[in-house]
């Protein structure tokens, strides 16, 4: 961890509230000098993984 390992992740969803959300993300890194990531919501590497992952979201609701 540290200081230089903080970073704000912008995601697109598609949601007009991550819109706005993302750019309050940029100004704040414009602002502090936070850098800035944009990444997918990923919550697996491989395909295979897929039908554990649709397990494990049944089974949290």
């Amino acid at each position: 961890f540290g200081r230089d390992n903080f970073y704000l992740e912008v995601q697109d969803h598609g949601l007009m509230e991550q819109k706005t959300v993302n750019k309050d993300l940029v100004d704040i890194s414009r602002q502090t000098g936070i850098p800035l990531v944009a990444s997918n919501d990923l919550h697996y590497l491989a395909q295979e993984d897929a039908e554990a992952h649709d397990v494990l979201l049944c089974i949290q609701t």
